[in-house]
């Protein structure tokens, strides 16, 4: 959980595609709601384009795969996928860093749009 903090702004807004309420506003946010699922579950994001902002931030659109154990013969007991999802990094500390994310399907298509990126 640590290591996923260490990407994160201190006032990152992130958001899961059943959450969206604004409930991980900051770090000690997303850790106190996200922590059971970094630890049990396996997290794939996969980047599937990058778009650099007039204001220095990065627009990224990702895959989000959630493989959820146990793992039986090689295969997970189930994989959650959410695509589009969306994040927004900045550079920040000497270090690029999430500010935003959002794996609720319709947020992301609105911030892809907002920022060009459809």
């Amino acid at each position: 959980m640590n290591a996923c903090l260490a990407l994160m702004t201190e006032d990152v807004w992130f958001t899961q595609a059943l959450d969206h309420y604004g409930r991980m506003k900051g770090k000690t946010a997303v850790k106190t709601a996200f922590e059971y699922d970094v630890k049990n579950t396996d997290l794939r994001w996969e980047v599937k384009g990058v778009r650099m902002m007039p204001d220095g931030t990065a627009s990224v659109m990702l895959r989000q795969v959630g493989l959820i154990p146990p793992k039986t013969d090689g295969k997970y007991k189930r994989e959650d996928v959410s695509e589009p999802s969306f994040g927004g990094w900045r550079f920040e500390g000497g270090k690029w860093r999430l500010f935003f994310f959002t794996s609720h399907k319709g947020w992301a298509l609105d911030e892809m749009k907002k920022d060009g990126m459809q």
